[in-house]
């Protein structure tokens, strides 16, 4: 049987743009609106400079130095294509258009603003959600891969948008059942593993339908292939007492996010926070089971 093989880009799929829209809109939004203020309050701040020349002096040096004046240190970089090598800069923006991202800035600066009237919360609380909602986005709808039916393995690109990222190849002789859910345009395969398997272990896969109809015998002969024999013994004690330390923490967070002396903001980070490593807590309790 030969292999199977897939990539999926930004070309190939309007849900990864719409992500990438959402993420660079985040970022671009707020960039926008700190350019729209720096506009607005330059005539101020140079009325007030010029009558203090002393200052202004200092000002204009700054703006040189960090401005034309820098161009000296990047000129052997910008010059000599051997002083870029080794230095990686991510092409996917490329993928996308102009006309996108800029209506994708002007989106993200309406929904800072809005966000920050009505929560009263910073641009902190937008740039998380922008960030990872597009980010896991656009890793939903990315994918890249081949799948061996001889020696049944899986090869991965995991960071899909960066093209020098490492593969990681998944033994599909250690999974012991496989879920599978379509979501629009891809499949999200869900692996369990065998408690002895070695090797990278990723809990969710994207593939295109074609590929997980294609590859269906692969995977039921893999998981009919008996498990490997665990080779770590489980530890109940220390089970026991990560589940404590995760239920602390859980509990942590929810007396901190009770705390209305406490800004928002903070209580909101820290509860998150503690959420996010009780959550870690409790997973590694469920390994020694």
């Amino acid at each position: 049987m030969e292999p199977i093989e897939w990539d999926r880009s930004f070309e190939d799929s309007r849900g990864a743009r719409l992500f990438a829209y959402v993420f660079l809109g985040s970022f671009f939004g707020l960039g926008l609106l700190i350019a729209i203020s720096l506009v607005v309050a330059l005539p101020l701040l140079v009325g007030s400079l010029l009558d203090e020349p002393a200052m202004l002096a200092v000002v204009a040096l700054f703006a040189l130095v960090g401005g034309p004046m820098s161009l000296l240190y990047l000129w052997p970089l910008l010059t000599d294509p051997e002083q870029r090598q080794g230095i990686w800069v991510s092409s996917w923006p490329a993928a996308l258009s102009r006309t996108g991202a800029i209506a994708a800035a002007i989106l993200g600066a309406a929904a800072h603003v809005i966000t920050a009237w009505v929560t009263g919360m910073g641009p902190a609380l937008l740039l998380a959600v922008g960030g990872l909602v597009g980010s896991l986005g656009m890793s939903l709808f990315l994918s890249s891969g081949r799948i061996d039916p001889n020696a049944r393995t899986l090869t991965i690109r995991p960071n899909h948008w960066a093209e020098r990222s490492a593969t990681r190849t998944v033994d599909l002789d250690g999974w012991t059942n496989l879920r599978q859910y379509r979501i629009g345009p891809v499949v999200v395969l869900w692996p369990s593993y065998a408690s002895g398997s070695s090797g990278p272990r990723p809990r969710l896969l994207t593939v295109p339908p074609r590929v997980a109809d294609a590859a269906a015998p692969v995977f039921e002969a893999a998981i009919d292939v008996p498990a490997p024999e665990r080779e770590r013994a489980t530890n109940p004690t220390v089970g026991a007492v990560l589940v404590v330390f995760g239920l602390g923490t859980f509990a942590v967070g929810a007396a901190l996010w009770t705390l209305d002396a406490v800004p928002a903001a903070f209580r909101a980070w820290f509860a998150a926070f503690a959420g996010v490593f009780g959550f870690l807590f409790l997973a590694a309790a469920w390994r020694e089971r």
